[in-house]
């Protein structure tokens, strides 16, 4: 019997692990109204960038609440945990003022606009006209 309860909870384990869920990009999301929706649904969860490491935005109920980017080097490189909170990063971690990120690591600054862009809501609603 205990043998049989042990393969029951390795079985279980097995299945968590197998039914883990893939990341959701954000090519496959549509924004409507200022709103992200995956498949016609509200979406929340972690929206990845398209190449899976530059940067992951988070959804909760269709709204975007929150933004990180990351360097080459995996080292987080921007946080902004809401639209008027922002911290940049060195590729070693250390904080750095936002004009220095700017000058240091243009490639990844001049995606910045872009995504702050998705998270207001007033601007959303404007290209919608």
């Amino acid at each position: 019997m205990h043998l049989l309860k042990l393969l029951l909870a390795f079985v279980a384990v097995l299945c968590l692990i197998g039914c883990k869920s893939e990341k959701t990009y954000v090519s496959q999301v549509v924004f409507t109204d200022s709103l992200a929706y995956v498949d016609g649904s509200l979406y929340s969860g972690e929206l990845w960038s398209d190449d899976t490491t530059s940067y992951c935005i988070m959804a909760e109920e269709g709204r975007i609440v929150s933004l990180t980017m990351y360097h080459d080097n995996g080292q987080v490189a921007l946080s902004m945990p809401s639209i008027d909170s922002l911290e940049c990063f060195d590729q070693k971690g250390a904080s750095i003022p936002f004009d220095s990120f700017v000058a240091r690591y243009e490639e990844l600054a001049d995606q910045v606009p872009l995504l702050i862009h998705r998270m207001t809501p007033a601007n959303n609603e404007e290209e919608q006209q």
